[in-house]
């Protein structure tokens, strides 16, 4: 790495020389992108879209719908794409998804990976970082913005923990009038050792 360091050409803007660097160490998406490039994304046809449910307000066919949003707010989030960072970017969008919901969905919002930074030596308090900040319960525009505002990007990636504890914030959300949907905003993997796919298969 730093051999290659050394080889950056001088007077270059700090954004090119963290793409230089992200280079250096990012991982090879190749291969799945040739895995997903031949999945069959065919349909047999259409299907209900929101605005044609019959149900009564915030409920979908008759059931009450939970939606918890996992937001990472780990270190790599504070990466910028055309000036902003990924972070503002996500949160401006889970407002906007928020915002569209049908009146009556209750919502919730856990961040993890906010506490702690990337290093080493923080990975441990880093990876038990999974907190709800939002309580499941009506959406509030105002008040989801102020829980959003409280963490900046931070640490590690615990995304398997973070739908894990979010399976344990829905555990009394049960019964057949109920649907719960787990929403999560990333983007990276998994750094903490945990199995996301596990997880979510475990609470689904």
């Amino acid at each position: 790495m730093k051999k290659q360091i050394d080889r950056f050409p001088p007077g270059k803007e700090a954004e090119d020389y963290y793409y230089r660097t992200l280079a250096l160490v990012a991982e090879d998406y190749r291969p799945y992108h040739a895995f997903f490039s031949q999945v069959d994304t065919s349909y047999a046809g259409n299907s209900a879209t929101p605005e044609e449910s019959t149900g009564p307000a915030g409920k979908q066919n008759g059931a009450q719908v939970n939606v918890t949003i996992l937001f990472d707010a780990s270190g790599s989030m504070g990466a910028k794409i055309g000036g902003r960072t990924m972070m503002d970017t996500a949160k401006e969008a889970v407002n906007d998804f928020l915002s569209k919901l049908p009146e009556g969905v209750h919502v919730s919002l856990r961040a993890y990976g906010h506490k702690g930074t990337g290093s080493n030596a923080d990975k441990a308090k880093s990876c038990k970082s999974s907190e709800e900040v939002y309580a499941l319960s009506a959406y509030d525009k105002k008040k989801m913005k102020k829980a959003l505002a409280k963490f900046s990007p931070a640490g590690w990636t615990p995304l398997a923990a973070s739908i894990r504890d979010a399976g344990n914030d829905l555990k009394n959300e049960t019964g057949n009038n109920v649907e719960n949907i787990v929403y999560v905003v990333s983007d990276g993997v998994e750094t903490c050792g945990g199995d996301p796919v596990q997880e979510a298969k475990k609470i689904a």
